[in-house]
């Protein structure tokens, strides 16, 4: 009996804290429009190059078919890295752990892919031949982690939804 009851309140106490977890808050709604942004810009940041090809051509001094590769890492990497964001995504603090992978992996792609930029801006790359393979490199290289970032950042919203929302709240 003594077993029974003791299971009984620790099942209620349970149920109360769950019940106070899914209170759905205006705090809630603004993290997960904020992991919505970041999968945006992450979206955003796949197309750099795509979306103006001809500026990226005259400026880097590459072909339009090279510019088209980089929005290519895009697809490319997504069906590779997705069984691994999709099972790190459902596994124990997904949240956390996609958030972490994610960042890192934005933040240096665009950090890489933005070093031809500042060495154009600084004067470096006045020799556009001799620097062709590092422009390349820092474009392709940078552009293939800012790609595999993708999904890690784009099951963010949806995984938060499902641990912070009821299903008829989303």
């Amino acid at each position: 009996v003594v077993n029974e009851s003791s299971s009984l309140l620790l099942n209620v106490e349970r149920q109360r804290v769950s019940e106070e977890m899914s209170a759905v808050t205006p705090l809630r709604w603004f993290v997960l429009s904020v992991f919505s942004y970041f999968a945006v810009s992450c979206g955003l940041s796949s197309f750099t190059f795509s979306s103006v090809p001809q500026a990226t051509c005259d400026r880097f001094g590459i072909s339009t078919k090279e510019v088209n590769l980089l929005f290519n890492w895009t697809a490319i990497s997504f069906f590779i890295v997705c069984p691994l964001a999709a099972f790190l995504a459902s596994s124990r603090n997904a949240v956390s752990r996609c958030t972490i992978i994610g960042s890192l992996l934005l933040v240096s792609g665009s950090f890489i892919r933005s070093v031809p930029s500042l060495l154009t801006l600084i004067g470096l790359t006045v020799d556009v031949v001799k620097f062709r393979p590092l422009i390349r490199g820092c474009l392709h290289t940078g552009q293939i982690i800012v790609s595999i970032a993708g999904p890690f950042v784009y099951a963010l919203p949806s995984r938060l939804s499902v641990e912070w929302f009821k299903e008829n709240e989303r």
